[in-house]
């Protein structure tokens, strides 16, 4: 919730303090001990610890059907890239690692021939054991996640916002993400659960 906490701020925190738990119990200018942690980062945890109760929180999150994986619980293969998230809000349940995962990223001004080049691709997927991985931003993303959920293939949504119903962003979408995390497959977000998404990147 930090926005100055990035996921290698956020590892040296766990790191120093041996877990999250230990960490927002702690006091907050003990935080100063990190190198490299600002004062202005620090003013924000200030506020933030002062506005959220985790119990209440979690809780939230259990009756709207998400989870959240920590480091250690991510899939290998996202472990293993350069900075993986310390914190991964998951709705649905995460494909099995091994199979194939097929990242889909277009743009949102698509031409019919994208369209219809995306989705012949993924129709000649099905029955074949791939996840098809995409952003489920405006056009090309979307058919992705529409083609997979229609040829029977398991697909993951990766957020550009909160995971939240109200946060989760484009709105129409909605019905979209609920489809597939229903359908086998998971909607994904690292970025704090009411976050609105950044829409002038």
């Amino acid at each position: 919730h930090v926005p100055e906490f990035g996921p290698k701020t956020l590892k040296k925190i766990r790191e120093h303090f041996g877990n999250f738990q230990s960490a927002w119990r702690a006091e907050v200018r003990t935080y100063l001990q990190i190198p490299q942690l600002d004062k202005k980062s620090i003013l924000s945890l200030e506020k933030i610890k002062s506005e959220i109760d985790p119990e209440k929180e979690f809780k939230n999150l259990n009756k709207e059907g998400i989870n959240i994986l920590l480091k250690d619980e991510l899939p290998l293969p996202l472990r293993e890239t350069p900075a993986p998230p310390e914190v991964l809000y998951v709705k649905g349940s995460l494909p099995d690692e091994t199979i194939n995962h097929l990242a889909i990223v277009g743009t949102r001004r698509y031409s019919t021939y994208g369209e219809e080049a995306c989705t012949t691709i993924i129709e000649g997927l099905s029955g074949h054991p791939f996840v098809i991985v995409s952003g489920l931003a405006k056009g090309i993303d979307s058919f992705s996640h529409v083609a997979a959920l229609k040829n029977g293939l398991k697909t993951i949504a990766v957020l550009g916002s909160g995971i939240s119903p109200r946060s989760l962003f484009p709105k129409e979408n909605k019905r979209l993400a609920d489809k597939i995390a229903a359908g086998g497959g998971a909607v994904v977000s690292e970025y704090p659960y009411e976050m609105k998404a950044n829409v002038n990147t």
